[in-house]
């Protein structure tokens, strides 16, 4: 794991951005458009919609993918749609830089 960083942080608008970000990110790579995306159709989308606090961040290289990533880990403090324990942890890909 090249550059491994741990951030500690409590900022809910950084814990809603990255759930709209992680719907996002399993979604077909080849795409070159990205269709916009009102909040209903994100709402309708989304596996999982919940409020909570971010409690670290950690930067690292993925194995399989050679690509830098990033795992949030957030407490869950309302479940509002799908399936989540006290914790969860969403992966995307992270700046190179940390920046």
């Amino acid at each position: 794991m090249r550059g491994s960083r741990v951030f500690h942080r409590s900022r809910l608008p950084f814990a809603v951005l990255a759930v709209a970000l992680a719907s996002c990110a399993f979604t077909d790579a080849a795409a070159s458009r990205v269709r916009p995306m009102n909040l209903e159709e994100m709402t309708a989308r989304a596996g999982r919609i919940f409020r909570g606090t971010c409690t670290a961040v950690e930067t690292a290289r993925d194995p399989d993918s050679a690509l830098d990533i990033a795992r949030v880990t957030f407490r869950v403090e309302r479940l509002v749609k799908g399936e989540a324990g006290e914790s969860l942890t969403v992966r995307m890909l992270a700046d190179p830089d940390g920046a």
